[in-house]
């Protein structure tokens, strides 16, 4: 597991094996595979994405169990982070997976700049189609100078620094990246850019972490 400090708080990454997320890679498959037997999950998300469906709640609490200690450890090298964003209810209050959703972008599609609800939130890279090198040399930036940072295919983030400032952060996922996963305060703000060399499907899986009030309601 690794930390990346951004000018407040910060991302912090694993890497897991094939086995590790054997579970997932059959759920999505299964989804794939019939589109129409899964549930949308695009009215409750901003992407301009076709196919993004919920994942059923067995696959969500496996997800849950991999990726909790993420949270412990989050907490632990960001303890401020645990003051500012969840102050007296954190103490004792658990923390949970609510939702969970499966991302088949297609060339073109694209994630504008948007947030998520609850605390903790993370994405999870199964299959990227595209290469680094191709998606460069199609950049527009590029061919007028080839030192040019690209975004195509990229995740980027966006946030403020103490005085106010706007920062940002990308990440040139590649297929360099299936089986990371990527964890973040859900009020970070972030893009995913499209890409333009594969026909075949980018797959990623997203999810919110919530405190369980246990009053019926989650923060």
């Amino acid at each position: 597991m690794q930390f990346d400090d951004l000018k407040t708080f910060g991302v912090t990454y694993n890497k897991f094996t094939r086995d590790d997320l054997e579970f997932l890679y059959r759920q999505v498959d299964l989804i794939r595979n019939n589109f129409g037997s899964a549930v949308p999950a695009n009215e409750e998300l901003i992407g301009h994405i076709d196919h993004e469906y919920f994942l059923p709640d067995q696959c969500r609490q496996q997800l849950e169990t991999l990726v909790l200690p993420m949270v412990g450890a989050y907490l632990q090298e960001y303890p401020t982070y645990n003051r500012a964003k969840l102050s007296v209810l954190s103490d004792g209050v658990p923390i949970f997976l609510r939702d969970a959703w499966v991302n088949f972008q297609k060339k073109y599609e694209y994630n504008p700049v948007h947030d998520h609800g609850g605390c903790f939130s993370f994405v999870l890279w199964l299959n990227i189609p595209y290469t680094r090198e191709d998606e460069d040399a199609m950049s527009f930036t590029q061919k007028l100078h080839k030192d040019a940072l690209t975004s195509n295919g990229k995740f980027e983030f966006f946030y403020n620094d103490t005085l106010g400032g706007i920062y940002s952060h990308k990440l040139p996922v590649d297929p360099s990246y299936e089986g990371m996963i990527l964890l973040f305060p859900s009020t970070m703000k972030h893009y995913v850019y499209p890409f333009y060399t594969s026909d075949d499907y980018r797959i990623s899986v997203s999810g919110n972490f919530y405190l369980n009030t246990g009053s019926g309601q989650s923060a």
